[in-house]
């Protein structure tokens, strides 16, 4: 962790952390996607299949899609991001609350710039950079604003003036991008829901407790979620029962990582000196 021109304020040992479950790697979400299907191999799957309204009965969730296909299921698992529309349709109009930041994302290809995580710290912005792949680089950029709209109005000379006063490689990895076609803008939000379960209707992942990404946990609890959803239905005999036990099990894990994020969100609010004296 260094301030913005390059000064280290803290530094991690990743390895001393995960040397027990194992590498920590970074890697990008086509690779995640692609890894995941190769697990999935003989699994039936519909794609590009909309769900416009659900509706439940005698224990059974009937499922119409876009398409005009029904479906009844045993149940349904709403896995599909902050802005679900499985939560909109079954817990109805929770949206989710903005945490005061916006975030720019990106990947671009540089060789040997960065080994590993690095977040680069400025006064209301950040900028984190870290290794994907080969030559590859995740890019991470935030401000903090009480507007949910992108200020730079996707032009590049306004982002780029954004971080001009940071040091290597922002520099380096900004002078390449060319137009706005590669950078994925969004508002920094966070879903809070006082369960995630309505009958045999389950959110999972950033759809149930999205929060900010300062601890980069977002895809990690959508999995320990999958995991332990599947768990508990092999466990238990119902799907009620093994909704009931995910929840149990969930709840207190759910809630750290909130806590969390919220206390690292107001060190990072914090005046300079203090913000860099509380990382140290």
């Amino acid at each position: 962790i260094l301030d913005h021109t390059g000064r280290q304020l803290a530094e991690i040992e990743l390895a001393e952390i995960w040397n027990r479950v194992g590498l920590c790697v970074g890697i990008a979400r086509g690779e995640l996607h692609r890894i995941l299907l190769e697990g999935a191999v003989g699994v039936p799957m519909r794609l590009g299949a909309t769900v416009t309204t659900l509706s439940q009965q005698d224990g059974e969730v009937d499922v119409a899609f876009a398409d005009g296909s029904m479906g009844t299921y045993d149940l349904v698992v709403g896995a599909d991001g902050i802005h679900s529309s499985i939560r909109q349709l079954v817990f109805g109009s929770i949206r989710p609350r903005h945490l005061g930041q916006v975030s720019w994302r990106f990947l671009v290809d540089q060789a040997g710039v960065i080994e590993t995580w690095t977040a680069m710290l400025a006064s209301r912005r950040t900028f984190l950079v870290m290794p994907v792949g080969p030559n590859r680089l995740y890019c991470y950029a935030d401000l903090a604003t009480a507007a949910t709209e992108d200020p730079t109005g996707r032009e590049p000379g306004r982002f780029l003036a954004l971080f001009a006063d940071f040091g290597e490689p922002v520099p380096s990895i900004l002078s390449g991008l060319g137009n706005f076609d590669s950078i994925h803008f969004s508002p920094i939000e966070e879903v809070v829901l006082d369960s995630s379960i309505c009958g045999r209707v389950v959110l999972l992942g950033d759809a149930a407790h999205a929060t900010s990404p300062n601890m980069a946990e977002g895809a990690s609890m959508a999995l320990e979620d999958a995991l332990v959803l599947a768990q508990m239905l092999a466990m238990h005999g119902s799907p009620e029962e093994a909704l009931s036990a995910f929840s149990e099990r969930r709840r207190t894990r759910i809630r750290w990582v909130q806590q969390r994020t919220h206390r690292r969100d107001r060190i990072r609010a914090l005046p300079v000196p203090l913000r860099n004296l509380a990382l140290r």
